[in-house]
This record gives C-alpha cells, sequence and structure tokens, in this order.
C-alpha cells in the first residue's frame, strides 16, 4: 500500500482554551512557546537542559512515565528536539494516545503545521509553506500586508453588512452585488 500524499485542511483554534506542550526548548521550542501564549494558549515546556527554563527538565521519555496524566490533558504536541530518533518515538506515542503533533524537524512528518498570519478586527488570513519552509510563507504574508490595507474600507463594509446578510440568510454573491451597488 502506497503512503498517502500530504494534504492540509487548514484550520483557526480558540487558543485561549488550548493546551500546548511543547517538548524541547531550545530556539524553535522557545519561539513556538511565545507565540502560543501571546494567543493565551496554555504552555508546557520539557527539555533535559537544565539552562533551558523548561516547566519540567528532564527528557521526555521520563515525563511522560512519571507525567502521563499531565501528557494526556494537552490537546496539541509540539516535537523541538534536535533529536530525529527521540522525535520519532514521540511521534509514536502521540499516535498511540491520538494527540496531535508537530514535528520542527520534518514538518511532512508532522500532524499540523503553523501558519503565518495577519490577525486584522474583521479577518485572519493565513498562508503556509506547506511544511518545506516558512520563508515561502512569511514572503506571502508580507506582499499581502499591502494589499489588505488598501482594501480596508472595502473589507469593512463587507464586514459590517455580513452580519444582516447572515440573519437574512444572503448568499455570499447577492451581499457582494449589493455593496458594489453602493
Amino acid at each position: 500500500m502506497s503512503e498517502k500524499a500530504y494534504t492540509i485542511k487548514p484550520i483557526a483554534l480558540n487558543t485561549n482554551k488550548l493546551k500546548v506542550l511543547i517538548i524541547g526548548n531550545g530556539l524553535i521550542g522557545t519561539r513556538k512557546k511565545v507565540n502560543y501564549e501571546s494567543c493565551l494558549a496554555t504552555v508546557t515546556t520539557v527539555d533535559p537542559d537544565i539552562d533551558c527554563g523548561a516547566d519540567y527538565v528532564m527528557c521526555f521519555s521520563d515525563f511522560f512515565e512519571r507525567h502521563k496524566e499531565i501528557f494526556m490533558e494537552h490537546h496539541l504536541v509540539i516535537i523541538s528536539t534536535d533529536n530525529s530518533s527521540v522525535n520519532q518515538q514521540i511521534t509514536e506515542i502521540c499516535e498511540t494516545c491520538h494527540k496531535l503533533y508537530n514535528r520542527t524537524d520534518d514538518g511532512s512528518k508532522g500532524m499540523f503545521s503553523d501558519m503565518c498570519s495577519i490577525t486584522h478586527d474583521d479577518y485572519v488570513v493565513a498562508a503556509s509553506g506547506k511544511n518545506r519552509s516558512p520563508y515561502v510563507a512569511r514572503h506571502i504574508i508580507s506582499e499581502l500586508k499591502p494589499v489588505l490595507n488598501e482594501m480596508e474600507t472595502e473589507i469593512k463594509k463587507i464586514s459590517i453588512q455580513s452580519n444582516e446578510a447572515k440573519k437574512m440568510h444572503m448568499p455570499y454573491e447577492t451581499l457582494i452585488e449589493r455593496l458594489r451597488k453602493e
């Protein structure tokens, strides 16, 4: 049986209810921690290096053995160690325990990836490099920012009128046609 192609389905998560476990609190793990905490997620970190400031200073196998209940409370697991065989072992545990996981060493081996995004009062726009390169997504977002700024007035009108349109079960096309006539 051949392996399935890597496919993605973008979703938006209510991160203020999200519990994220980051295994490996080095440069990438710390960046992920800061990003998730800035979105009000609850973040727990595990790393055996006493100098990295992790919540649990121990290797993952010890953490899992001693604190499995804490592991099970988390929704997402970020696997961010610099050891691919350890990352694979953690991956297998995540799969056994039905945890969504991200592999920072090889995004195609994970179940989700973080996307670059622009967050505004009226919208969120996100881009992904499909786990090949975060630089692709960053470039797309940087190019979209000025375009979205130019569309600010139009976006605001759509946002305001979309509440009325939803109540009336108005199709998107009808709403846009109505706004163009104004």
